[in-house]
């Protein structure tokens, strides 16, 4: 049985937390995939691309999040998108829809910064490999693996200011 205590607990427990514990097990299963076959699967896509737009309507019908942002936290993931149909074989489709998922279930800033950071590494990673001859201007590197830092990252900052 649930004590007062208990209760206030359930309560702190706001719903972005549910979205960051949903999008760092995706993240994680999309960066083994990427990491070993430079594919993502529909299988792990299409289901997880469900649970965050169920998570999205739940936010709504909560109020914990309104249209606007919905759409906005779409934007980075339709961005990649947008390059993967623009530029076939710079940007994949399964990491355009990566950051679809991980746009519904974390919001659209962090979702910015997990691009944003993701991008920035795996261009220090693609520098350091030209310069040390180990890549060349033609290697690929998967996006997601470089995403598991960030994430771990914006994990911490979010648990050090007070929670989700």
């Amino acid at each position: 049985m649930l004590n007062a205590a208990d209760m206030r607990t359930f309560q702190e427990w706001r719903p972005g937390t549910a979205g960051m514990l949903l999008a760092g097990v995706f993240v994680v299963l999309a960066a083994v995939w990427d990491l070993r076959t430079q594919r993502i699967p529909y299988r792990l896509l299409v289901p997880s691309l469900g649970i965050a737009v169920l998570y999205g309507i739940c936010l709504l019908a909560a109020g914990g999040e309104t249209v606007p942002g919905l759409l906005l936290s779409l934007f980075p993931g339709a961005l990649l998108l947008g390059l993967s149909v623009l530029s076939p074989g710079s940007v994949g489709s399964g990491d355009g829809i990566c950051f679809l998922t991980a746009g519904l279930l974390t919001g659209a800033g962090t979702c910015m910064l997990l691009l944003c950071g993701s991008l920035l590494l795996t261009g220090i990673t693609g520098g350091i490999g030209l310069v040390t001859h180990r890549a060349s201007g033609r290697s690929k590197l998967p996006l997601m693996p470089f995403c598991i830092p960030i994430y771990v990252v914006l994990l911490i900052v979010r648990l050090r200011d007070g929670g989700f």
